[in-house]
């Protein structure tokens, strides 16, 4: 063997072995994150419906002029009279992702024939703060109640959907009063004579962000470690200038009052002494380490006694974040009969 090779070949093995040796001291002492990381490397499977769409499809539906980010796409079912509305919120770390996305596709391809299903656009952070995002979400929910008889759904006991970020938009629209962030109008409202309130009957959370300032507890909690939070980009304990946090309220979470940290969090504007006329499906992945599970199981807890209706939180065992697996036949089935 020529000296050149003998000693490249060496020089691999031993930054091999300082790698191995590396990613054992991080990954050997927390329990199960192994497999944790496995799964957060499974390769997406699912497909979209192939299935042509018979119904009636309005794209890019203005509903607020303060931006022209402001639009929602509408589904509207074939030969169904006065169909009940879901409104369906896309995630994307307040950052990315639109009325299109593939966590919102999966939903209006699988419910929009039985349902009028209108997907929301929003502010994003990089074009405006906290709480423009809300504002614009409650901006759409007035709306779409306001136009009901025009496009023919039925506007009350409305199923409003969120996936990560928008779990946490869809659960602050749901728990803050209906006048609150609401400052943004609908196209149209300069007609109305009064206050147009909307009627939410059904939350559906899908591993939702909820309460900010719990975060690097709860991993701790769940035995996920530092860096790979921050390698995630979601360590709130190390925020930086450039953290989603930053971009979405203008101000870090470790530098935020205690005022304002109740403020943005959706959990602490469910009243205890209050009965909601509400039905709730929560669901999380139990490998997800983008969003910790304990943020839905949290939220479980503070409504499973605080609603009239039926409350479900299911722990999906291997599923990360945003699986596609959450949006398999088997489970918008049982989803579709939650809702039934």
């Amino acid at each position: 063997m020529k000296k050149g090779l003998k000693v490249t070949l060496i020089s691999f093995a031993a930054i091999s072995g300082v790698v191995a040796i590396t990613l054992g001291s991080l990954i050997l002492p927390h329990k199960g994150l192994a497999t944790i990381l496995a799964d957060n490397m499974r390769p997406s499977g699912m497909k979209y419906s192939k299935e042509a769409y018979t119904g009636t499809t309005y794209l890019d539906i203005q509903y607020s002029e303060i931006s022209e980010s402001d639009t929602l796409d509408l589904y509207m079912p074939k030969d169904i009279v006065n169909p009940k509305l879901m409104v369906l919120i896309h995630g994307g770390g307040f950052v990315y992702n639109d009325s299109r996305s593939r966590q919102a596709r999966f939903m209006y391809e699988y419910f929009r024939d039985d349902y009028a299903v209108a997907s929301l656009n929003y502010r994003l952070a990089q074009e405006a703060i906290f709480p423009a995002a809300v504002e614009d979400v409650k901006s759409a929910l007035r709306y779409l109640t306001f136009n009901a008889k025009t496009y023919g759904y039925d506007p009350t006991d409305i199923t409003i959907w969120g996936e990560s970020a928008g779990g946490y938009l869809a659960t602050m629209a749901t728990f803050s009063p209906d006048e609150e962030y609401g400052r943004v109008p609908f196209v149209g409202e300069e007609a109305t004579d009064a206050f147009v309130h909307y009627d939410i009957g059904t939350l559906l959370d899908y591993y939702g962000i909820l309460d900010f300032s719990a975060v690097p507890e709860q991993y701790d909690e769940l035995d996920i470690p530092n860096w790979l939070t921050s390698l995630m980009g979601t360590n709130t304990k190390k925020e930086s200038e450039h953290s989603i946090t930053k971009q979405f309220f203008g101000e870090k979470i470790g530098e935020m009052s205690v005022d304002k940290l109740s403020e943005i969090n959706p959990m602490s504007r469910i009243d205890q002494n209050t009965k909601y006329d509400l039905n709730v499906y929560i669901t999380h992945g139990s490998s997800d380490i983008t969003v910790p599970n304990l943020q839905s199981k949290t939220l479980f807890d503070i409504l499973k006694d605080n609603v009239n209706g039926n409350i479900t939180y299911i722990l999906e065992d291997h599923y990360r974040h945003a699986d596609d697996r959450f949006y398999s036949e088997e489970n918008l089935k049982d989803l579709g009969a939650f809702l039934k």
